[in-house]
């Protein structure tokens, strides 16, 4: 899961405007996740931060995508 959530935090960055915030949310959830005293909270701590990251990703492109129509 690990892996999988570097490959997703690599795909926010990358769509992200603002990187400072991308990183700040970042520090924030490793935060939290280290606060879990055991795999069930650490895997629902992953599995939360895939869908907010997927989220994100999903927003810039539907705002993108929004732009374009408008411009276009």
């Amino acid at each position: 899961q690990d892996r999988m959530l570097a490959l997703r935090y690599q795909d926010w960055k990358e769509y992200s405007e603002d990187i400072s915030e991308v990183k700040t949310s970042q520090i924030h959830w490793i935060k939290s996740r280290n606060k879990c005293a055991d795999t069930l909270c650490i895997e629902a701590s992953y599995q939360q931060r895939l869908k907010e990251i997927g989220t994100s990703i999903r927003k810039i492109i539907r705002t993108r995508e929004a732009e374009k129509e408008v411009e276009g």
